[in-house]
């Protein structure tokens, strides 16, 4: 194969990150995802769950303060009992629903993506495509953010 074709790319996905819920209603779901890695590995594309590098935390503090990305954790971990891992509330704005599952898999989405520039930088591959979830926002302060309040966005 040429190099430069598609199987030449890696795939990186874990389904910890489809646990994040947005309710019944929201556009954005797991199903998207999870059909994205369907049919990448109906393609032929090896889909692979590299752990999260250890600086994960410390990478997702140099974007966001310390107390927003504690914020974030503390409102996910008041998931009420009978939510039962679906969405529960909103963040920030109407278009960020939480579940108990958020802040898990924004984790691991970060950690995923950590993952997919290491292997880049390191000329392991010429790409990566990252199958996660929750969504990251666009640039600029998280708090004006009216959608996808979560932690993963690579900055160019």
């Amino acid at each position: 194969m040429a190099r430069g074709e598609p199987r030449d790319v890696l795939a990186f996905h874990d389904p910890a990150v489809l646990r994040h819920d947005t309710g019944a209603f929201h556009p954005e779901t797991g199903e998207r995802v999870a059909a994205c890695v369907a049919t990448l590995r109906a393609g032929g594309v090896g889909v692979e769950a590299p752990s999260s590098p250890v600086r994960t935390l410390a990478a997702i503090e140099r974007i966001h303060p310390p107390e927003y990305v504690e914020r974030f954790r503390r409102a996910v971990a008041h998931a009420p009992r009978e939510a039962a891992g679906k969405a529960f509330s909103l963040y920030d704005s109407p278009d960020n629903p939480i579940s108990a599952d958020t802040f898990d898999a924004a984790m691991r989405a970060v950690g995923l993506t950590l993952a997919a520039v290491d292997a880049v930088l390191s000329e392991r591959t010429p790409a990566v495509f990252v199958a996660a979830r929750p969504p990251g926002h666009p640039g600029g302060s998280p708090r004006w953010c009216g959608c996808r309040c979560s932690l993963a966005r690579v900055y160019g």
